[in-house]
Order: structure tokens, then C-alpha cells, then sequence
């Protein structure tokens, strides 16, 4: 699985929080600490994207068309084999 991103925008927060009132000092610190805190969310945890759902998606059905093609095959074999029908 890839490593997964997150976008934060660090000067978009710190105007906020300056224009909610908090002091310059303090909107930085905070926004540090919260880019820290999401960073280390995305080392901690194996975040799973669109991207490897669709992929996990695309195996199973391989799988299960595969796994058809093969009783399909068995089924004719048998057929051939012995000579009756299935359906």
C-alpha cells in the first residue's frame, strides 16, 4: 500500500485562529502542534485510499472470474467425460 497524504494549509489556519482572536504566538504554536498531531495520525495508521479500494476491487474479480472459468472448464470436462448434461 502507498503512503497516504494529507494537505494541510498551515498559513490558512494560523489566519483563522488569528481571526477567531488568538494571538499571534499562540495561533502559530497550535498550528505546528496540529500539522505534528496529523502527521503522526498518517505514520501511526495505514490509511486506506480510493485508489486501493478500486485495486482490491479489480483482484476479487479477477479472482472470481478465474475461479468460474475454472468450474466452468471442470463442468465440460466432466460433461465430456461421462457424457450428460449439467443443464
Amino acid at each position: 500500500m502507498r503512503c497516504s497524504t494529507l494537505t494541510f494549509d498551515t498559513l490558512s489556519y494560523v489566519r483563522k485562529l488569528k481571526a477567531a482572536g488568538i494571538e499571534d504566538e499562540k495561533a502559530e504554536a497550535l498550528t505546528v502542534a496540529t500539522a505534528e498531531a496529523f502527521a503522526s495520525l498518517l505514520e501511526a495508521r495505514d490509511i486506506v485510499t480510493k485508489d486501493d479500494i478500486r485495486q482490491l476491487e479489480m483482484r476479487i474479480y479477477k479472482f472470481i472470474v478465474r475461479g468460474t472459468i475454472v468450474i466452468v472448464s471442470a463442468m465440460s470436462a466432466l460433461q465430456t467425460l461421462f457424457h450428460f448434461k449439467f443443464f
